[in-house]
């Protein structure tokens, strides 16, 4: 099921058949994301963002598979908590 759209591609909602886990797919052309970039998130490891679960490269595009840590948007999270520093 689609999740969201945007102007670099589009984000969906999809389940695992043999684990049941949730996933989000980032399809993306290739023209909208660059060597270095994907590189970058290849790298990043925190526990404040998602981490990247695997990624495909395909003939047209790439598509860039997350865990969906939780059913909770980035907008509802800001919401909820008062202030934010650097270490949150």
């Amino acid at each position: 099921m689609i999740f969201s759209r945007f102007s670099t591609g589009s984000l969906y909602k999809c389940r695992r058949k043999d684990t049941k886990k949730w996933y989000l797919a980032g399809v993306r052309s290739h023209t909208s994301a660059t060597d270095s970039e994907l590189a970058i998130v290849k790298s990043l490891h925190h526990s404040h963002m998602q981490r990247l679960y695997d990624l495909y490269d395909l003939p047209t595009q790439y598509t860039l598979i997350y865990r969906d840590m939780s059913h909770e948007n980035i907008l509802q999270r800001l919401a909820r908590k008062a202030t934010y520093t650097e270490s949150t």
